[in-house]
Formats: structure tokens, C-alpha cells, sequence
């Protein structure tokens, strides 16, 4: 069952990654962990593309990946490198991503699992906006787990996600409006490097999120 919740949610928690909102915006990333550890990133959207800006232990890292061209980079710029992953050449075959809201066609909401619940509990502004709560429960084995998502329909994702464990996952400082073009792009200068897994032959989907 530990297995399951994460899975049906999944398509819901990485609706920001998939590229599915319906407007360019920038937004600050807060997540805070069960001991209240928080995690702090920069998120940018732009048209088919998104940017990550993360630190870690004092290193910054910044990732980016296009959805259209099936391209994703992550950049350490202190060193000025970059690691390139690609995914399949687009086909005439590919349909546009839009992940739907719990309401829509083609939700997990959707597919009549009896072990999966969701539930709309309201309407409720987070940061400003309007969006609407739904909780989502999974029961097996005797054990039930839940899962609170802020929906903001106009953005089309979850701006505030709480998970079982006291995890929280929020986007902040939300502005919405065209993004640079240079921020989706590898600047000048930077050497491009190889991964071990990538020398194998293992390459993952750009259309995921660079970790």
C-alpha cells in the first residue's frame, strides 16, 4: 500500500514538471520535511519549458528541460559545465501534455479505483489565489493514508501539496507573465561534460524533471 499512494498520486505531484500549467510564471518552492527541515528552489515556466534554481551545501545547481525538443540540462555554475540528457524525437503521433484536474477526464480521480478516494473539500486562497482543496485517500491492508492538494486552475497544478508524514511542498511568490528566453538556455562558456550512465547507454526522459 506504501507503494501504491505515491504511484496514484504521482500524476498530480508532477503536474508543475510535465508542463501543464496554461500561463508563464515564476514562483519560489518551499518544501519542509517532517523534523521541519525546508528545501528552497526557484521555479521559472515558461512556453514548453521550466528552470529550477537549487543550492546545495553552498553549490548552486540549476536545471532545465524543454518538453517540446525532449531536451533537459543541468548546469553547475561554478564549474561551468553542463550535463545534457536526451529523450525519443518528437513524432507527428505525440499529443500536447495537459495533465487534467481531479475533475477532468483522464484524472486517477476519474478511473473508479475502490481503493482510491478523492474528495473536493472547498474552496480556499493560498498565497492570494483562489484555489480548490481536495484531499485524496487510499486504503489497503487495512491502512489508510491521505494527502491534502491545493488546486489552482488557472496555473493548472497544485500550489500547496501536504503529504502523510507532516511533509509539505508550497509554491510562494508566485508571478505570472512571459519569462526570458536566455533563462532556458545553456549560457556561453559553459563545457558540456558525460555521465557515466550516459557512456552505457542510459539516458533518461527529459520530460521528467532533472533530479
Amino acid at each position: 500500500m506504501r507503494r501504491l499512494f505515491p504511484i496514484i498520486l504521482l500524476s498530480f505531484a508532477l503536474i508543475p514538471q510535465a508542463f501543464a500549467q496554461a500561463a508563464q510564471f515564476s514562483a519560489t518552492a518551499v518544501q519542509t520535511a517532517a523534523e521541519g527541515k525546508t528545501m528552497t528552489s526557484k521555479l521559472y515556466f515558461g512556453d514548453g519549458v521550466m528552470r529550477t534554481e537549487t543550492s546545495h551545501e553552498g553549490q548552486a545547481r540549476i536545471s532545465i528541460a524543454d518538453k517540446k525538443r525532449r531536451i533537459a540540462w543541468i548546469l553547475n555554475p561554478e564549474k561551468q559545465e553542463y550535463v545534457e540528457m536526451r529523450g525519443p524525437a518528437p513524432s507527428a503521433q505525440d499529443r500536447p501534455s495537459r495533465s487534467p484536474l481531479p475533475d477532468e477526464p483522464g484524472s486517477p480521480c476519474q478511473a473508479g479505483r475502490d481503493e482510491f478516494t478523492c474528495n473536493k473539500l472547498g474552496v480556499e486562497n493560498i498565497g492570494g489565489r483562489p484555489t480548490e482543496k481536495w484531499e485524496f485517500i487510499t486504503t489497503q491492508e487495512g491502512q489508510t493514508m491521505r494527502a491534502v492538494f491545493w488546486f489552482d486552475r488557472k496555473l493548472r497544478m497544485p500550489i500547496r501539496k501536504e503529504f502523510p508524514g507532516s511533509r509539505v511542498s508550497e509554491l510562494r511568490d508566485i508571478r505570472e507573465g512571459p519569462q526570458p528566453a536566455h533563462l532556458f538556455t545553456v549560457p556561453p562558456g559553459y563545457k558540456k561534460i558525460e555521465l557515466p550512465s550516459q557512456e552505457q547507454g542510459s539516458e533518461p526522459n527529459p520530460g521528467d524533471p532533472p533530479k
